[in-house]
């Protein structure tokens, strides 16, 4: 009994390692533009004194989620399972093996229904994950945009953010900065600032244009959703061909690369839910909960005019209840 504990926490200690971009065995994670990478080369001290948090951090992390996991035996079970699979992922060697465990976590997320086939099951399972990563894609790129504004000049992007008067956080008060038309002349300011960096000015310049009306967040929604689908059928294929004919996969490692973007969002947000909620709260609750957040969002967002200073953060988290008050 001990030992299956310490084996549990291991697994959940490993996982909080790797999304705090920790070191893992004998690599470490790289966090970049919409994608994880784990890099398998010698770590330096250097390497790890920037890329790691304390130890206690891990280890209070999946200590809370032990004891919250502990207290229902299908979060125990289920999580324990994708963090297991999940840290073997990390270490495995073939990218064809790497991805069919990937996809396995979501298979195990996934309940199996009586009348389940091939043709069903993938597209329950992109109904399964398209909330998660549809949820998160606003915030996702704010967060990226922040993390690159703040290493051209930390010093100039907290002077920029301190003079915006809504928001409770800075990815708040960023995307308030980028979206909302009483800041153009600050944008335009900053864009004078970025004159030697045109890449980011133009980021900065085209998320405005997708920002700035509910319209175009919509429609840049609905394109990201489509390509979501037709991606996850894209690894499906992979996972198909892999088991029935062992062929080998043009462009695996990017696939692998992107399955591990998307499992780790899902298994981050269920957490999140889980920590954030009582002891009878399930992952299966968490997976209900994130399908009512997009079908919920849809619905007020038809009975919103616009994007204001009032309703943005509806916007940002694609959820009614962030509404700032």
């Amino acid at each position: 009994m001990g030992k299956s504990i310490i084996g549990l926490l291991n697994h959940f200690y490993s996982f909080f390692r790797y999304v705090e971009n920790g070191i893992y065995k004998n690599g470490f994670v790289k966090v970049g533009e919409n994608k994880i990478k784990y890099i398998k080369e010698p770590v330096s001290g250097i390497e790890k004194s920037k890329r790691t948090k304390s130890f206690a951090v891990s280890s209070t992390s999946a200590l809370n989620l032990f004891d919250m996991a502990t207290t229902n035996y299908e979060n125990l079970y289920k999580l324990s399972r994708i963090m297991e699979i999940h840290n073997m992922a990390l270490g495995i060697q073939s990218p064809s093996n790497a991805l069919l465990s990937l996809w396995s976590i979501l298979e195990l997320l996934l309940e199996k229904e009586k009348n389940d086939n091939d043709r069903s099951r993938i597209f329950n399972i992109i109904d399964l994950v398209t909330p998660y990563l549809i949820n998160s894609y606003i915030e996702k790129i704010v967060k990226n945009l922040l993390s690159d504004l703040q290493r051209w000049s930390k010093r100039k992007t907290d002077a920029v953010l301190s003079g915006i008067t809504v928001g409770r956080d800075e990815i708040e008060k960023l995307f308030a900065f980028i979206a909302l038309e009483v800041y153009d002349d600050k944008r335009k300011e900053l864009y004078r600032e970025l004159e030697a960096f045109p890449l980011l000015r133009f980021r900065i310049f085209t998320l405005n244009e997708q920002f700035g009306t509910k319209k175009n967040l919509n429609r840049m929604l609905n394109e990201h959703e489509k390509k979501l689908r037709w991606h996850l059928q894209r690894i499906y294929r992979a996972r198909n061909r892999i088991i029935h004919d062992g062929d080998d996969i043009m462009n695996i490692e990017n696939l692998v690369e992107n399955l591990l973007f998307y499992v780790d969002i899902i298994c981050e947000r269920i957490i999140q839910k889980i920590g954030g909620s009582g002891y009878k709260y399930t992952v299966s609750d968490a997976i209900v909960e994130e399908n009512l957040q997009a079908k919920d969002y849809q619905m007020i967002s038809e009975t919103i005019s616009d994007i204001d200073d009032k309703n943005f953060t509806i916007f940002l988290y694609h959820s009614a209840e962030s509404i700032v008050l």
